[in-house]
């Protein structure tokens, strides 16, 4: 499975909500067998982790989105 956060066009709001929305699928609906990786888009694709099954360094993965940078770099433009 892979979590894909395309952060090009959305707002701070959205990504929030996307943070908090893979968080508790994480917490809820994966188990130690699953393997995950998380995936950015911004301008390009940037793999964050690679296909891992240890949900510390998931959960520090996506706690760790770069939230409200794409949006603080559009409006300096």
């Amino acid at each position: 499975m892979v979590f894909f956060f395309d952060f090009s066009s959305m707002g701070v709001p959205e990504q929030l909500r996307a943070q908090e929305a893979a968080l508790e699928y994480l917490d809820k609906r994966i188990t130690k067998d699953d393997m995950v990786a998380v995936m950015l888009y911004t301008s390009m694709i940037n793999v964050l982790s690679n296909f891992t099954g240890d949900r510390d360094i998931l959960t520090g993965v996506i706690k760790g989105l770069p939230i409200g940078y794409m949006h603080t770099v559009r409006v300096r433009r």
